[in-house]
């Protein structure tokens, strides 16, 4: 009764949750760029400070740090990167190294898939998954239908 057709182009799309845009032949570069946005979005949220000499008393002040501290980080709450520690199976420290190996675009999205399920932190809207969506069918009544008409 309906014949089924293929319609013209790829079968499949690969689309950038970022861009809200077909990738299809940027794929590994379109994932590239959101691991590294991921990966400063880790970073920005280690607001990390040292404890000047006088932090035991009441009212000391903090001074800033230049490298993030994991240990501060992780010992004030859940993050990006303790949550992606759990995910991977690795220290809080090898977050980094772990998602800069490996495929791109698997990496990206089982890390941005743990961070959406997570209710202690929120994804950025600087990067997102790399979703394959396959192209529809297209229908059509048969000829033997179109006699009967």
């Amino acid at each position: 009764m309906l014949a089924q057709a293929a319609p013209p182009g790829p079968d499949v799309f690969a689309i950038s949750e970022r861009l809200d845009e077909i990738v299809n032949r940027q794929v590994t570069e379109e994932a590239e760029a959101n691991l590294g946005a991921l990966i400063v979005h880790i970073d920005d949220e280690l607001q990390a400070t040292a404890l000047s000499e006088n932090a035991a008393e009441r009212g000391a002040t903090a001074a800033p740090v230049s490298m993030p501290s994991v240990a501060v980080a992780d010992g004030a709450g859940r993050t990006a990167r303790s949550i992606l520690a759990a995910e991977f199976g690795v220290e809080p420290e090898q977050v980094v190294s772990v998602l800069r190996t490996g495929d791109p675009v698997d990496r990206l999205n089982t890390a941005v898939e743990a961070i959406d399920s997570s209710e202690e932190v929120s994804k950025s809207e600087e990067y997102g998954q790399i979703v394959f969506v396959h192209s529809a069918y297209c229908y059509r009544l048969t000829e033997q239908v179109m006699e009967l008409v």
